[in-house]
């Protein structure tokens, strides 16, 4: 755990937050986020995605994205495509292609959030695979909803 922490700057250093005790245990702070954000005008979008912009390693995006579930944002689009965008500029695109196939309502954003990635690592045949998974889930989408 020692190691862990030379390696990884602490979460706390991620907080966009001003006043906040950071003695605080990482478990906590999310236990309390609620109450956090709504006694400093915030709202749960903001307060991830300030931490998300702010992480340097997917140790943080994991812990965040265990918290998401933790408090019932796993299917914020907002927040999903903000995780998948900061996990390819970490460099961490097999991590953003799980959190895409998890997410279960692919928008217009998430699809342009993953295929950046692929094209921002040289993944040029998942880029194509992508964009044709994209247009088949449209045609799809406007098929099922001509009925």
């Amino acid at each position: 755990m020692l190691a862990l922490k030379k390696t990884v700057p602490s979460i706390f250093s991620l907080l966009p937050l001003k006043n906040f005790d950071l003695h605080l245990t990482f478990p906590y702070l999310f236990s309390s986020w609620s109450h956090y954000v709504s006694h400093n005008s915030i709202s749960a979008e903001y307060f991830y995605t300030s931490l998300l912009e702010k992480s340097t390693h997917i140790i943080h995006l994991r812990q965040i994205h265990s918290q998401l579930y933790t408090h019932g944002l796993q299917k914020n689009g907002f927040i999903i495509t903000k995780l998948i965008h900061v996990s390819s500029n970490l460099k961490e695109i097999d991590y953003a292609g799980q959190l895409f196939d998890e997410f279960p309502d692919q928008y217009v954003f998430l699809w342009n959030a993953i295929i950046r990635g692929y094209s921002m690592h040289n993944m040029f045949d998942k880029v194509v695979e992508m964009y044709s998974r994209m247009q088949q889930a449209f045609f799809m989408h406007k098929f099922l909803d001509m009925d």
